[in-house]
């Protein structure tokens, strides 16, 4: 599970986020947010990684489960403050986005 602002940031953001802490594991191919509305109080994510052997890492570290070459990990809100990089920088994400 990962703790973050789910109120205040959109579904392209959140991948953001959330690619951002996998990097620290690996590479990441792809982050999908599943989230019924933007600002909903839960979500999920759905990460790929590079290789596997990162993919268990992912699912071991923060991940709820896997399915197929995707770790599944349950995101939680928690009032935070918006990532500077999320303010400071264009509008280019850096991993692919569904």
């Amino acid at each position: 599970m990962l703790k973050m602002d789910l109120l205040h940031l959109t579904k392209e953001q959140l991948a953001d986020v959330v690619a951002m802490y996998c990097t620290e594991i690996g590479v990441v191919k792809s982050v999908v947010i599943l989230q019924p509305t933007t600002g909903a109080q839960r979500a999920y994510a759905l990460i790929t990684m590079a290789v596997q052997e990162e993919l268990d890492s992912v699912v071991n570290l923060v991940g709820d489960g896997q399915v197929g070459m995707m770790a599944v990990v349950y995101l939680e809100h928690e009032e935070r403050p918006v990532p500077s990089f999320l303010l400071s920088r264009a509008n280019a994400p850096s991993v692919a986005h569904a």
